[in-house]
């Protein structure tokens, strides 16, 4: 291709990337099947910020902070009518979701709904968004959403040392991590559940291959492999063009949305830190 034509490719590439940016910030059309109160609604106007407060919409919708801020992103973006999703499954597979996660002090669906939202920013505020396919930020929205599903509220070592059914299983590798994944697959293949029955083949592939990368990411035991991976890719540019190069972006990013609650307001910072202790004492006083 004439180095002139070349140039001019990229400039549409660029101008066509610049207007996906775009329409992320603006309003979408709901699916017709979706509803949302509008007092909901008006409390995500502030979604795309660190402010956003999940404990407030948690005390907003009765425990169902999840649910919503889940449908609001997926609508927000269109993806249920760009890839065919049924909205039935899908409401009901996230309700089941929801009540899925255990009420431990901290690993619980209130905790699974703020790195979703803090996922959400991250992507926004460094423009991450451009670089994402539909079905990615589908992906990137269910595996935040359920990143610690069904968590049992005690660590990896805990599973590990009590030589637990979840470390036999999982062969004391990442254990929670592949356990959170399994059983949100177990779920989303269940005939009442399965929202993506309309979505192509390679499309659900793909969608499952990022969930597993982003939720085995929040792994605490793999945190230096995953920085010594990121640092040698720090030595090149970034290339969104490079699968790659794309999963390890959302992989960092759900890994500090996953462990960023200290980047919050400090009231709300303050909650988090009392409730992750609460859990930790909860777990020592099971190892006495």
């Amino acid at each position: 291709m004439p180095s002139l034509a070349i140039k001019r490719w990229s400039k549409i590439k660029a101008y066509a990337k610049a207007i996906k940016f775009a329409n992320v910030l603006k309003p979408q059309t709901f699916d017709i099947n979706v509803h949302i109160s509008d007092d909901i609604m008006t409390f995500m106007n502030n979604i795309d910020t660190l402010e956003w407060n999940v404990f407030d919409l948690q005390e907003l919708t009765g425990g169902r902070a999840l649910y919503y801020t889940a449908l609001y992103l997926i609508n927000r973006h269109n993806l249920i009518n760009k890839l065919n999703l049924n909205s039935t499954k899908l409401m009901e597979f996230l309700n089941a979701i929801e009540k899925g996660y255990k009420p431990n002090p901290y690993h619980n669906s209130t905790h699974g709904c703020d790195v979703m939202q803090t996922v959400h920013h991250m992507l926004l505020k460094g423009t991450g968004f451009q670089y994402l396919s539909d079905i990615d930020l589908l992906a990137a929205i269910i595996a935040s959403a359920c990143h610690d599903y069904a968590h049992p509220g005690v660590s990896n070592l805990f599973e590990r040392l009590t030589e637990s059914e979840r470390a036999v299983r999982f062969n004391d590798q990442s254990i929670l991590e592949n356990f959170h994944c399994s059983e949100t697959f177990m779920l989303l293949y269940l005939p009442q559940y399965n929202f993506m029955d309309n979505v192509p083949k390679e499309d659900k592939r793909q969608f499952r291959d990022l969930v597993i990368s982003m939720i085995l990411a929040t792994d605490i035991g793999r945190h230096f492999a995953l920085l010594d991976h990121l640092r040698k890719g720090i030595a090149k540019a970034f290339d969104g063009r490079d699968r790659e190069n794309v999963v390890d972006m959302l992989r960092m990013i759900i890994k500090c949305a996953d462990v960023g609650n200290p980047a919050k307001p400090r009231d709300i910072s303050e909650k988090w830190s009392h409730m992750v202790q609460e859990e930790f004492f909860a777990q020592g006083d099971m190892e006495k």
